[in-house]
């Protein structure tokens, strides 16, 4: 069980005051002077019952917050009218039960602004009881030294307010560190849902823009050239089949299935067989440049590799037909489509050319050129 979920069952506040209870009662009779002068076993039993009582109603902290911290206030004012509650030993109890309470309110309780409203009037009341104890306490004796009835008053009701305060505190922080948590987590979540639509989204683009471009051929020469047809059918039938493999693989990571044997990552030697399935496409490419920095990581390599394959993809559907020209190079590459290029509004393949770019810190630029289309991919050089 983590910790946290223990901290917050319905048990532990009861237990824990349960328990301080205990301690404070051990202290009182087995180290100091046993009861306060004047007072019998009835005190005991009073000041147990409020405190079974008490720690009863914590366990219904979560789904009664007001209710609880308001047993809280009229608990911590009843032990502290009590004599035996008033020796410095017991303070761990009235301490205690007012940092749950408070912690409770703050955790648990809606709307947030009557929340603290409730807390400030609870701790009030708890400041003028504290106070008039004080007062009529009859004693300026504290830890052995000697002071004057005003600092008594003073130290009172500094009290009162210290414990509320404290589990405010501890509420606040722990509202905060699970804002931040949840803020994270969700951010996680958002990312890696992203990387499965640019997953998605690069193997449906590729691949059926593949498969419409050959069932055209394939129907434009069906008569004439059953051998084409039939060598185009063949293509479509592979890429459909490499489109469906990457889409089950792409759903079960996203329903958090057992992952499968994860298919081979693209790099470096898998670009000229980008090209040359292009080019069985009827794409017209012309590649140029000293090739990419063979020292590229792994996570350059496969970047490359998509941005590329989305920039070839967007040339056959925005500019069939067009001449295309591939630089590559040790800063990165250039794809120039040449000739009229009709992009649609920005998509989602756009947006996941920039956002791989970004991921492994590159700088993409996509746009109109004199003469055509252009997509730059550059490496950040030290």
């Amino acid at each position: 069980m983590r910790m946290s979920a223990l901290v917050e069952g319905p048990w532990f506040a009861s237990c824990v005051l349960l328990v301080l209870w205990l301690l404070s009662v051990g202290t009182v009779y087995f180290f100091g002077d046993g009861l306060v002068p004047g007072m019998g076993m009835w005190t005991l039993v009073a000041a147990t019952t409020v405190v079974i009582i008490h720690a009863g109603v914590f366990m219904f902290r979560g789904s009664y917050p007001y209710a609880v911290f308001t047993a809280g206030v009229v608990a911590a004012a009843l032990m502290r009218l009590l004599p035996l509650m008033q020796e410095p030993q017991a303070e761990p109890v009235n301490y205690g039960a007012m940092i749950f309470a408070s912690y409770a309110l703050l955790r648990h309780a809606a709307p947030r602004l009557y929340a603290w409203s409730v807390l400030l009037l609870g701790t009030v009341v708890l400041s003028v009881v504290y106070g008039v104890v004080a007062v009529y306490s009859g004693t300026t004796i504290v830890g052995g030294l000697t002071v004057s009835p005003t600092l008594l008053i003073v130290l009172s009701v500094v009290s009162a307010w210290m414990d509320p305060l404290v589990g405010a505190l501890i509420a606040v922080i722990v509202s905060s560190s699970r804002a931040l948590t949840a803020q994270h987590r969700r951010a996680d979540v958002e990312a890696e849902r992203t990387r499965i639509a640019r997953e998605l989204h690069d193997t449906t683009a590729h691949h059926l823009t593949a498969i419409a471009i050959q069932a055209t051929a394939a129907r434009a020469v069906f008569d004439r050239d059953p051998e084409a047809a039939r060598a185009s059918l063949e293509r479509i039938s592979t890429s459909a089949s490499e489109a469906l493999s990457e889409i089950r693989l792409t759903l079960g990571q996203l329903r958090g299935e057992e992952p499968a044997p994860m298919r081979p990552q693209p790099q470096l030697g898998d670009l000229p067989i980008l090209l040359d399935q292009c080019r069985d496409l009827g794409m017209s490419i012309s590649v140029s440049g000293g090739g990419l920095d063979p020292e590229l990581t792994r996570a350059e390599q496969i970047c490359a590799h998509q941005v590329l394959r989305e920039a070839l993809t967007n040339a056959r559907r925005h500019a069939p037909g067009a001449q295309v020209e591939v630089n590559l190079h040790a800063r990165g590459l250039q794809v120039l489509t040449i000739g009229r290029f009709s992009p649609a509004a920005e998509g989602r393949g756009t947006l996941g050319m920039t956002e791989r770019a970004e991921s492994v810190g590159a700088t993409i630029e996509q746009g109109p050129v004199p003469g055509g289309w252009v997509v730059r991919l550059k490496w950040r050089i030290p």
